[in-house]
């Protein structure tokens, strides 16, 4: 909230209102509601979290893709190569491969994981709701055992 009045208070509010009686005197009111929108959006466009612009996760997301897919034309090939009955040597190579493959998707997803933290973190003074609706998300609930049945067939605690 304060990020918001900072941005709002840096804005000249009397010179918006001078630009739009020289652009149209008869339809100030109307042209500066134009223009006081306009700047709302952009200002609370400059403050919205990460996970609320579109398309930010989106990259992350396709390279996550392409690492998977590549890792799935390479097991396809290694069986092939073993109903085959070709080289060790080849095989050998192309499982050293996937396990890079494998190695390479969880490092991406480590660091997308901490990056989620980072942003999380980064605003809980900013946006609240948003860290706790991360961590909540998180969370592991662990369930209590339930009454065991005894001997006799009743149940216990």
């Amino acid at each position: 909230m304060s990020k918001m009045r900072e941005l709002f208070g840096g804005i000249d509010w009397d010179y918006l209102w001078e630009i739009c009686e020289d652009v149209d005197a008869e339809n100030t009111i109307t042209t500066f509601t134009h223009l006081l929108t306009l700047t709302i959006l952009q200002v609370t466009c400059s403050i919205a979290s990460p996970k609320t612009r579109p398309g930010l996760n989106a990259a992350k997301d396709k390279i996550l893709s392409k690492l998977k897919s590549k890792r799935r034309r390479i097991d396809r090939r290694i069986s092939k190569l073993k109903k085959k009955g070709s080289s060790k040597r080849r095989i050998k190579k192309l499982e050293d491969l996937a396990a890079d493959c494998v190695t390479s998707i969880k490092d991406h997803l480590t660091k997308q994981i901490n990056a989620e933290e980072d942003d999380a973190i980064a605003l809980i003074k900013e946006n609240p709701k948003f860290f706790f609706s991360y961590a909540k998300k998180k969370k592991k609930v662990r369930s209590s055992i339930g009454p065991l049945k005894a001997q006799e067939g009743g149940l216990t605690d």
